[in-house]
């Protein structure tokens, strides 16, 4: 119904001869789907900016916006000392930090960021034959779950394919397969590691679908903090109120990565509409 190219529903016995471990009723492929290496991106991205005249600051702590005759002076922080720059247009895509950053533009700005930490395990899909994934991503169907004390529809505990390096130096799917995450409140936007949850928990969510996975498989993985805005549903993607030169990308949670060309694209139709 949404337009994904090729998907199908698949039995049983289809759902296991592409993944011979994963035990369900029914599935649906949906074999457009993948991964990227986050990080590859981001650096590919930011070579093309820079081959179309972009300057990329990096350790560059925004400290001060002044809003000035239509134009923008940022002032940032960055190896020991303070620089400012100005701008005719600012787009705050400050993630984790959206909410302050809005507020360097307008005082007023209604905006309160949650951080949601996200904590995973993974296993090694080599360790034994029960747990051979082919390298697929596997993702239970949405549910729901309580998010700041509302209900909301999640993913919820997946298994994810991450890469590493081939012998012949390519990069390719590798052993390790990430299960997660489990999304935490945390009052400080950098904790990621205080009262994490067990490997018990993630076994009993994956276990659900990946009935042979062993408490003795998991180990804990790297955790994450997702912005979330309180009182959203959705991104929050929207010119400032007072200064037409600024467009505020607010509450960008999962899959903010995934939609990043798309936002891209809909914040320069802002821009120039």
């Amino acid at each position: 119904a949404n337009g994904g190219a090729g998907v199908r529903r698949l039995t049983r016995a289809q759902a296991r001869a592409l993944a011979p471990n994963v035990d369900v009723p029914a599935a649906l492929h949906l074999p457009s789907t993948g991964i990227v290496d986050a990080a590859g991106l981001t650096q590919a991205l930011a070579r093309q900016a820079e081959a179309a005249g972009a300057t990329v600051l990096t350790s560059f702590e925004v400290v001060d916006i002044q809003a000035r005759g239509g134009a923008f002076e940022v002032t940032g922080r960055r190896g020991g000392r303070e620089e400012t720059f100005a701008a005719d247009t600012l787009v705050n895509a400050a993630g984790l930090h959206c909410d302050t950053v809005a507020r360097m533009v307008d005082p007023d700005v209604d905006a309160e960021v949650v951080a949601l930490r996200g904590e995973y395990c993974r296993f090694n899909r080599r360790r034994r034959p029960d747990v051979w994934l082919n390298g697929l991503n596997v993702y239970p169907v949405p549910e729901w779950l309580d998010v700041l004390g509302a209900p909301a529809r999640m993913v919820g505990v997946h298994l994810t394919p991450t890469f590493a390096m081939a012998r012949d130096g390519r990069v390719a799917v590798g052993a390790a397969v990430t299960v997660g995450p489990e999304f935490v409140r945390v009052s400080e936007r950098a904790d990621y590691e205080r009262g994490r949850k067990p490997p018990e928990f993630f076994l009993g969510r994956a276990r659900r679908y990946f009935p042979s996975l062993e408490l003795a498989d998991l180990e804990l993985d790297f955790a994450g903090i997702m912005v979330h805005l309180a009182g959203a549903k959705d991104f929050v993607i929207r010119r400032e109120r007072r200064h037409a030169g600024c467009v505020h990308l607010l509450g960008i949670d999962s899959p903010g990565l995934t939609s990043s060309l798309a936002i891209a694209r809909r914040v320069r139709a802002l821009l120039l509409g």
